[in-house]
């Protein structure tokens, strides 16, 4: 069987790489004290919809360790 020759072997390399998932930073809401923030590296596929989600923030997650609850207030 005959190798693929330079020029198809890259137009399969970027007919792949439009099939490959993008990186896409997914909108977070704290529960405690409704800041807004990002998850970075959470893998999306392309052209697929991403949706809020709920975890708690790193400032209340330390909250939450050393007195456990968080703070209501700002």
């Amino acid at each position: 069987m005959a190798e693929p020759d330079n020029a198809e072997t890259t137009q399969r390399i970027h007919r792949d790489a439009l099939n490959i998932k993008e990186i896409k930073k997914i909108p977070v809401v704290c529960p405690w004290c409704n800041q807004v923030f990002t998850l970075a590296g959470c893998e999306v596929g392309k052209g697929e919809k991403t949706e809020v989600s709920h975890k708690i923030c790193p400032k209340c997650l330390r909250k939450v360790k050393n007195s456990g609850e968080p703070d209501s207030s700002k």
